[in-house]
């Protein structure tokens, strides 16, 4: 966006504060021009999502397209468009742009019997259109079920290793306490230049489990440092002065010295790919007609060990699993999306729509529409997952809640989200013993004007050592059981079925004052 345009947005964002309400946590105040955010008594704020989405909320761009596929009649086109996309990985990458270019499949239904890749950075895989007709949009048709429960096409190099190459000689212990929503970092050993990206690692102690009540799992094996992942954090450095690195996001969980020594490491990304981008087609997956068919092709689209990427204008259907799945990836948008139909058991490890699984961070999604499926918009990541928003969207017909899935997800934002649910139709709670000990699912999370339309509900509960915010949303807002699963303390919510929320959007008003 232009400056002329970040300023209208900004006075959009407040120009009705004299009319509407402000929460008593986050307010904008006028002298400064700035939102304020107020820590509760345990250190607990509101942190900045804004650095969400590709490049941190920029503007996805438009790729001009470098080769174009025709349509051919084949059984079988996965070979077709692979060597085509191929061809385009191997072209040189522009200096001024970043990408090497689009390829450009023509409308036509395209059989798919294996996978897609995309391996290379600078890379968009563009379709003709995202609906059901052949003449004129682009169907990748995902037939049979060899290999069993596939994924249609992976972007990324594939490799869900949660950041773990590290620059031989750059980790050093983190020598100050960190709260959700600092973004400074002392180091013991200053090794760290401006553009680095660095993983930031909170080991799991017995004495941190201590302090989260083990995860409270009601009943399941209580949390152990063998069985739940460490809190980690992708982030570049911005700054660097003295010991000291400031890096671009905040940290969305409290790191506590006396309860775990935390580290950091310079991260060798020389093999993340980066920049990869898919628009505009419909992937649809072949099932043998029956609700709770399993042998067919399970996610859709998966971005595997990637940075910087995108999907928009597309349409996923039919999926097992999901239609959009992230992990080992940061930096990503998905706008303008839609997943609906799922086909598989209605059960667990099933159905999620959208879903940011190990390390995704930094991940936003908006202006989607999810349907028919369990989780619709999920965080299943555990503590490896964190920076997720989910913006502008709608919810239609879910069988279980969106929410934070399991052990201890930091740092969720559900803002604006429309749900037409009758049962719990969002959750940053407790999930107890719920799958695999899933306990403490979410914490330092928001829901931000998220309206339940059909009489459900939206249960915000106050996780050890953290807190969970519900402000301004519309419907049965509690931390109460029921309609929440297990009784815990409740999260912090105000403003319950009380119109004029401003900022109206917490998301949009936090990027535009980083922007502006």
């Amino acid at each position: 966006m232009t400056l002329l345009q970040w300023v209208l947005v900004l006075s959009v964002l407040f120009a009705a504060t004299t009319y509407g309400w402000q929460s008593n946590i986050v307010k904008y105040d006028a002298r400064s021009h700035k939102l304020t955010y107020q820590r509760d008594g345990e250190g607990n704020v509101i942190p900045d999502f804004s650095y969400s989405g590709y490049h941190s909320g920029a503007d996805i761009p438009n790729i001009p397209v470098v080769k174009t596929l025709d349509w051919k009649g084949m059984d079988d086109h996965t070979g077709y468009i692979q060597a085509a996309i191929d061809q385009v990985s191997s072209l040189p990458i522009n200096n001024t742009s970043q990408y090497r270019g689009a390829l450009l499949l023509r409308p036509g239904k395209y059989n798919i019997r294996g996978t897609i890749r995309i391996r290379a950075s600078g890379v968009v895989l563009r379709g003709s259109g995202q609906g059901h007709e052949e003449k004129t949009d682009t169907i990748l048709y995902a037939l049979g079920d060899n290999p069993h429960q596939r994924t249609v096409v992976i972007a990324g190099n594939g490799k869900n290793d949660h950041w773990s190459d590290q620059v031989q000689g750059t980790k050093t212990n983190v020598i100050n306490d960190m709260k959700v929503g600092d973004n400074v970092v002392k180091v013991e050993k200053q090794s760290f230049k401006v553009g680095d990206t660095v993983v930031i690692t909170y080991p799991t102690t017995d004495a941190w489990l201590k302090s989260v009540n083990y995860g409270e799992p009601e009943g399941d094996p209580k949390w152990t440092p063998q069985d739940q992942f460490p809190i980690i954090f992708n982030r570049l450095v911005t700054a660097v002065n003295g010991n000291e690195i400031t890096i671009d996001a905040p940290v969305f969980n409290s790191l506590k010295r006396s309860l775990s020594q935390s580290y950091v490491y310079k991260y060798d990304k020389k093999n993340t790919p980066r920049h990869i981008g898919v628009e505009n087609l419909r992937i649809d997956v072949q099932t043998n007609g029956r609700p709770d068919d399993e042998n067919h092709a399970w996610t859709a689209l998966s971005f595997v060990g990637s940075e910087h990427v995108w999907v928009r204008r597309c349409t996923m259907i039919h999926f097992g699993f999901a239609g959009v799945d992230f992990s080992t990836t940061v930096y990503g948008t998905v706008d303008g999306v839609t997943a609906v139909r799922p086909v598989a058991i209605t059960t667990g490890g099933r159905m999620y729509n959208f879903c940011a699984s190990e390390a995704a961070q930094q991940i936003l999604f908006k202006n989607c529409k999810a349907a028919d499926g369990r989780h619709h918009y999920v965080s299943n990541g555990a503590s490896r997952a964190s920076g997720i928003v989910f913006f502008n969207s709608t919810c239609d017909n879910n069988f279980a809640s969106s929410e934070g899935h399991r052990r201890w997800s930091t740092g969720l934002l559900y803002d604006n989200i429309i749900s037409k649910s009758k049962n719990l139709a969002l959750g940053i709670y407790n999930r107890g013993n719920y799958g695999s000990s899933h306990g403490w699912s979410a914490a330092n999370s928001v829901a931000w004007n998220v309206r339940v339309v059909n009489g459900g509900s939206i249960c915000v509960q106050k996780p050890p050592t953290a807190q969970n915010f519900g402000i301004g949303c519309h419907g049965y807002v509690t931390g109460k059981k029921p309609p929440c699963a297990f009784s815990k303390n409740q999260g912090y919510i105000e403003g319950t079925n009380k119109d004029g929320l401003e900022p109206r959007s917490l998301y949009e008003a936090q990027l535009a004052q980083r922007k502006f």
